[in-house]
């Protein structure tokens, strides 16, 4: 109970309020171990183990050193990996957005873009701040049975509007890149035809 309490606080507070919380109450926990073993342990006693503390101390410094680089390159590496993720489902439905222009099908177009954007505003709105307090989102199971309306969509319709606009693939061709980018508006498919 006060451990999923303590992590609810540490995931819904700001980051600056959490790690000065931390560093006061260590501070504050510091203080109260030396006050009782000040008062505990007599002052010679104290005074002959002073190098064998002083190497201790050192090394539990320079492991609490590394342990932190550890953490951070760890983290780091998280937060861009996630970023990349980010980047790329957003590129993702982007494409999907506007490659649905190229559907014939105007009532599934208009029904795969409010949907996408409902997904959108679904992931910011909720799924982000589910993550944040940690915990695992649904957004995309809850988009998934749509993909099966999307994936009904037969290769000829692309290829009838590619056809009827005229940009005929050369006879004996095997590339589909034609097909693909028929449907995709002119500057989505410039990369495409420069060869990027």
């Amino acid at each position: 109970m006060l451990g999923q309490a303590l992590n609810d606080w540490i995931y819904r507070s700001p980051s600056w309020l959490s790690s000065t919380v931390f560093v006061l109450a260590g501070i504050v926990a510091s203080g109260f171990i030396l006050v009782v073993l000040t008062r505990l342990v007599r002052e010679e006693t104290r005074h002959l183990h002073n190098e064998f503390t002083l190497f201790t101390v050192t090394n539990i410094a320079v492991l609490y050193a590394v342990l932190l680089a550890f953490i951070a390159i760890a983290a780091w590496e998280d937060q861009q990996k996630a970023s990349e993720a980010v980047e790329k489902e957003a590129s993702l439905i982007e494409a999907l957005y506007l490659d649905a222009q190229g559907i014939e099908d105007k009532g599934l177009v208009g029904e795969l873009r409010m949907r996408l954007r409902h997904y959108v505003e679904t992931v910011t709105d909720r799924e982000w701040p589910v993550q944040r307090a940690g915990h695992v989102p649904d957004a995309a199971a809850r988009f998934a049975p749509y993909s099966h309306n999307v994936s009904g969509v037969q290769a000829t319709d692309v290829e009838r509007h590619h056809l009827e606009g005229g940009n005929a693939q050369p006879a004996g061709s095997t590339s589909s890149m034609p097909i693909v980018t028929a449907a995709l508006p002119p500057a989505a498919t410039f990369p495409a035809r420069c060869g990027g």
